[in-house]
């Protein structure tokens, strides 16, 4: 690490961790310092997540006295920034090595701190971070254990385009009787995928450092519009009852979709909205919304968005990230933006309404 085997005068070692050479963009977000392991978000459990960004190309890797490593040429310092509190990895679109993580403070980048691995570029207009800033805290995965209702009398069982062990449920609810096959995510994999995309709404992200109980309860605000969504099930197909304000009615699911749906046809287990989800992929820059919304069908139960929904689970079982999610915090953000687009322009409670009004 060069802050650590540097052995060059201390002026040489400023230059590194905070004075530009000439002003470079600022393309992140506010965001915190890294959470306080004596605080009372402390007992969590550590995410570790993949470059999945649209950050800058990686810088080389310094050794002793600022020197890249081979005897290459010195590595340039961050450089200069507008956005108090953002923070960007070196090397994505600033100076700086690629494992460090820097904050904007007083115009200039200077070191948060250097990851454990290498810094995780994020999409303009989130925070960079190091992977292991990713937590998921056991309150969080407290407020998901409740037991989906279906999960009444089940058996292990398999199904076609699913690579994963499946459970064939029976059960009832309302006076009505149905079976499903789900494939129901843990409720630790649920909160993983909660916590990493709260990194999608930067005034949440900050509050990690400046009021740890507001992030985690900020996370369960998500986690409880999940379980209100969902109950935590994803019907792979069958029958799922529920009550929408006009009786129990036993609704035909396939791949995560309702089969009768008109408009709306939510992807569990969040019920991402199929626009908010090309207007996400549009916004990676991965497809225009357009093109999305021409593959999986502008309304109505089609096979492009049943088989959207059905591989975004799959691509997501093992991962401590889910796209839908990161698209949902995407979509709320626009909402939390609107008020609270500094580091430090709202107050922990505000951020809190906000977020809850998003997801409600």
């Amino acid at each position: 690490m060069v802050f650590a085997a540097i052995a060059r005068p201390l002026l040489r070692l400023s230059a590194l961790v905070g004075l530009a050479f000439a002003a470079l963009r600022c393309a992140d977000e506010p965001s915190a310092l890294p959470v306080d392991p004596t605080s009372s978000s402390s007992e969590t459990t550590t995410v570790g997540t993949g470059g999945t960004g649209t950050g800058g190309g990686g810088g080389a890797t310094a050794g002793a006295g600022g020197e890249a490593s081979g005897g290459g040429a010195p590595i340039t310092p961050p450089g200069d920034c507008s956005k108090e509190g953002g923070q960007a990895c070196g090397g994505n679109g600033i100076g700086g090595p690629p494992d460090t993580l820097y904050v904007c403070q007083g115009g200039q980048y200077v070191v948060d701190h250097v990851c454990k691995s290498a810094c995780e570029p994020m999409p303009n207009g989130v925070p960079d971070r190091c992977p292991e800033d990713v937590v998921a805290p056991k309150a969080l995965v407290a407020s998901l254990e409740v037991k989906p209702y279906v999960e009444s009398s089940c058996e292990p069982t398999t199904y076609d385009g699913w690579p994963y062990e499946a459970k064939v449920c029976t059960y009832s609810a309302g006076g009505l009787k149905a079976t499903v096959t789900v494939a129901n995510p843990p409720a630790a994999r649920v909160a993983q995928w909660i916590a990493d995309a709260s990194n999608f709404i930067p005034a949440l992200w900050h509050l990690r450092k400046s009021a740890p109980d507001s992030y985690e309860q900020g996370l369960i605000t998500i986690a409880k519009h999940t379980l209100g969504q969902s109950s935590r099930i994803f019907p792979l197909e069958g029958g799922i009852i529920e009550n929408m304000g006009n009786g129990y009615v036993n609704y035909p699911f396939l791949k995560g979709v309702t089969q009768g749906c008109n408009s709306g046809c939510y992807c569990r287990i969040n019920s991402l909205h199929r626009t908010d989800y090309c207007g996400f992929v549009a916004f990676l820059g991965d497809a225009t919304y357009d093109a999305c919304i021409a593959k999986v069908g502008a309304s109505q139960f089609t096979a492009g968005w049943s088989n959207q929904c059905l591989q975004n689970h799959i691509d997501s079982w093992e991962s401590p990230s889910n796209a839908h999610f990161r698209a949902r915090a995407w979509q709320a953000n626009k909402e939390v933006k609107a008020e609270c687009t500094g580091a430090n322009d709202c107050s922990a409670s505000k951020v809190l309404a906000m977020v809850f009004d998003a997801y409600n």
